[in-house]
């Protein structure tokens, strides 16, 4: 910790830092690692590595105003983040899916009155499964890789988001969902053309040629 004072000024603040086992309320933040500066305005990370359960995530560099209703901005970088654990962290009930998730997304949001947070751009996915839920746990499908061009919004009660996806050389679609913390999950995807040589696995069919798919999958938060 540095610290640059004049008189009758607010300080300016340089820091590093370092934590574990940090949690926030109820959600579970892991460890973290940060350096940065704090100004009576404003705060600057040169970065901000989180790391638990469900992965790794580190921010670039982040702008934070300390005034009005604290907007920011920042670029989200993460590799191999799983997302049902990552939606466990923070006290979302377990879903019948799972992706790791890869990519640099650029962010934006507020933290007053409450927090919400919008990511625009484009994220890598491997080994999306996505079941029925429930006690037979269905398989509905399974990806080995595919891109994703979308945005995803985080607030205090939900995530949202839409996306155009590609899989393989000749499978396109898109997919939109909302993940309300307290209700529950509802996901819908559109195989606008499926090949399915791109599919791992689709309803444990075993079709060959091209085809359109749409369905939606959902679920209580209990």
């Amino acid at each position: 910790l540095e610290l640059k004072w004049e008189v009758n000024r607010f300080p300016n603040i340089l820091f590093r830092g370092r934590t574990r086992d940090v949690k926030l309320d109820r959600f579970v933040i892991g460890a973290i690692d940060t350096e940065g500066s704090l100004t009576q305005d404003a705060v600057q990370l040169k970065h901000l590595g989180i790391e638990n359960s469900a992965g790794r995530v580190r921010l670039g560099e982040t702008s934070l105003s300390r005034i009005d209703d604290w907007k920011f901005t920042t670029t989200v970088n993460s590799e191999g983040l799983e997302l049902k654990q990552l939606l466990m962290n923070v006290t979302v009930p377990e879903i019948p899916l799972h992706l790791d998730i890869s990519g640099s997304l650029p962010c934006a949001g507020k933290f007053r009155p409450q927090f919400s947070m919008s990511c625009k751009g484009k994220l890598f996915g491997a080994n999306l499964s996505v079941n029925s839920g429930g006690e037979r746990k269905f398989p509905i499908v399974d990806l080995e890789r595919f891109s994703a061009q979308g945005e995803v919004s985080v607030d205090t009660q939900k995530v949202t988001y839409q996306a155009q996806l590609q899989v393989g050389d000749n499978s396109r679609g898109s997919s939109s969902g909302v993940i309300d913390y307290h209700q529950g999950f509802k996901i819908d995807y559109l195989g606008e053309q499926i090949d399915f040589k791109d599919v791992k696995n689709l309803a444990l069919l075993r079709p060959d040629g091209l085809a359109k798919v749409k369905g939606t999958t959902e679920g209580t938060s209990q």
